[in-house]
């Protein structure tokens, strides 16, 4: 249960205060790790309901609706093959996967399902992006041929701890 899996709970936690209104209302009811007991322990100490034996057992607990998927990036594609083929809605990380052929067959794979798969692009809900996107949508920046942009963030929270897998091609 790494820091984005915390940024994901509280998320889910607060999504009525900062969108009210909205038509549905989320909870996270399990989590799951590689470690059953470091799973119990997180739930307790968070407050974040049951916590599952296993991944397989989350996919087969009829309560969970949406799997949350806060894995490392190798990770991500066969743990949203098998949520979609559990029937469950997926919210995925960013990346989404590590390859094109594995993006082409998850595409594919929701595309055949009735379920929802999507990936968090949290960035362009920022201000300045949207006002960058209606900018453009009122043509006030004329005919765009090309832009450039950076965004410079390491992801490490822990200052004292290197990003490990993050550093690595293979893991994507």
């Amino acid at each position: 249960f790494a820091s984005i899996a915390k940024t994901h709970a509280y998320a889910i936690r607060n999504l009525a205060y900062y969108y009210p209104g909205l038509p549905v209302s989320a909870a996270v009811t399990s989590i799951c790790t590689t470690d059953a007991e470091r799973a119990k322990a997180l739930a307790d100490a968070y407050d974040l309901g049951a916590a599952a034996a296993s991944f397989e057992a989350m996919l087969e607990d009829p309560d969970v609706d949406i799997i949350d998927i806060c894995t490392p990036n190798h990770l991500h594609s066969d743990m949203i093959r098998q949520a979609l083929a559990a029937g469950k809605h997926v919210l995925c990380e960013k990346p989404l996967c590590v390859s094109m052929e594995q993006a082409r067959e998850l595409a594919r794979l929701e595309r055949e399902s009735d379920r929802i798969c999507g990936m968090v692009f949290n960035n362009r809900f920022m201000a300045p992006v949207r006002q960058a996107r209606r900018l453009i949508d009122e043509g006030r920046l004329g005919r765009i041929l090309s832009f450039r942009a950076s965004y410079d963030h390491n992801s490490s929270t822990f200052a004292d701890r290197a990003p490990h897998w993050k550093q690595d091609g293979d893991f994507g």
